[in-house]
């Protein structure tokens, strides 16, 4: 099965029910738009882990916060299939809602602006200065064009492992154009539901996940840089 390939249904119905435990969904079961690929699913599939943690903590609440445009489905979950800004009138997101009021966004293949530039304020903003976040969680109310400290949680969400020395250079790469690098010492994590403490400023946890059992060998000394490698089964 290619990363490309059309997601079955089956699978589709697993990450389903997953948004509907992490939201608390009972009458109405949440559904996902359009026929999805493997690899999107498998983005997804990551996003509906994030909400299940978050929705464990006491007293919070996951909320699904469908599109604005005039017809859309409450229950109907709609995602961004290409990188994109994230637009509240044709895509979907999850409202994270803490005891105290306090609320994140959960986002799916979302445009930021990294570190670097945002420091520069660049008037217009170059392709350059764009990454896309596969999977984020980020302070609510965030403009459309987001800057990556403004994230929580930056997720980076793969299927598959197989050039793995490519992808730690990558992905410890795009840990330093959102964050300031690492300096030994850890600081009260903006994620702290999934990962207490973390060596970056700021300190929000970046994640390197594959459904490739074999990518679990490099998560030391990679955790040490604030880039969590996990493995998440998907397939079967």
């Amino acid at each position: 099965m290619t990363k490309k390939a059309p997601a079955a249904p089956s699978l589709v119905q697993q990450v389903e029910k997953l948004f509907d435990l992490a939201a608390k969904s009972t009458a109405t079961p949440l559904k996902l738009k359009a026929k999805l690929s493997v690899d999107k699913l498998f983005e997804l599939r990551v996003l509906g882990r994030i909400l299940r943690s978050y929705s464990k903590v006491p007293g919070a609440v996951v909320r699904h916060v469908p599109p604005t445009t005039k017809g859309a489905s409450a229950n109907t979950i709609v995602v961004a299939l290409n990188p994109a800004s994230a637009d509240r009138k044709r895509f979907s997101h999850f409202s994270l809602i803490d005891p105290g009021g306090n609320h994140l966004e959960a986002w799916v293949s979302v445009e930021t602006m990294t570190l670097s530039w945002s420091i520069q304020q660049p008037h217009p903003v170059p392709l350059a200065a764009l990454h896309e976040l596969d999977v984020a969680v980020f302070r609510g109310g965030f403009p459309s064009t987001p800057v990556t400290s403004m994230s929580a949680l930056p997720s980076v969400a793969r299927t598959s492992s197989r050039h793995k020395r490519s992808v730690f250079a990558r992905y410890l790469g795009c840990g330093a154009r959102q964050r300031l690098l690492p300096d030994g010492r850890g600081a009260s994590s903006l994620a702290p539901w999934l990962v207490p403490a973390v060596p970056t400023a700021p300190p929000s946890p970046v994640f390197l996940c594959s459904s490739d059992p074999g990518i679990r060998k490099y998560m030391s000394p990679v955790d040490a840089h604030g880039v969590y490698v996990r493995y998440l089964h998907f397939f079967g």
